[in-house]
């Protein structure tokens, strides 16, 4: 198992990047810098990723960046289930980034076929998926009807 490091004030580095992502200044040095402090990608916890994902998606980050710093946890486990759980459930948050909060999901009913949450999960994501396209909340580059068709039946 890796051995992960804790955070060396977590508190004061959230409020750090926070500022940083507010201010539109240089987020990207004080991610490095905490995670540098904490060994690096394979020392840092999986919390670490996760919690900086989330700060990003509160102040309105870029989902390419949200999704990259979300996932960087994953290295450490692409097959822990409940690490795949916690990604897809923070990508289900960022409007952007739900075609891989549902990828993943799927991935999860894959490795865990006997649990009823894997498929709701899934379930969920797609229904999730079908009302923001409903609402016409996921913009221009939205899929079509037969799109959203062809992602339930591959779902089954």
């Amino acid at each position: 198992p890796p051995n992960f490091k804790a955070p060396s004030d977590n508190h004061d580095y959230m409020k750090q990047l926070k500022n940083a992502l507010s201010n539109g200044s240089d987020w990207i040095s004080v991610y490095k810098a905490e995670l540098e402090a904490q060994g690096g990608h394979q020392s840092a916890s999986p919390s670490f990723f996760l919690n900086s994902a989330r700060a990003m998606a509160s102040t309105g980050g870029l989902p390419k960046e949200i999704l990259k710093v979300a996932t960087n946890c994953l290295e450490t486990g692409l097959d822990d289930i409940q690490l795949l759980r916690s990604v897809g459930y923070l990508l289900l948050s960022v409007d952007d980034c739900l075609q891989h909060a549902i990828g993943i999901f799927d991935r999860v009913r894959q490795l865990a076929p006997c649990e009823p949450q894997s498929f709701l999960d899934s379930a969920l994501s797609r229904f999730l998926k079908s009302s923001r396209l409903f609402h016409g909340s996921m913009g221009a580059d939205s899929p079509t009807h037969h799109e959203l068709v062809d992602d339930i039946h591959d779902a089954q």
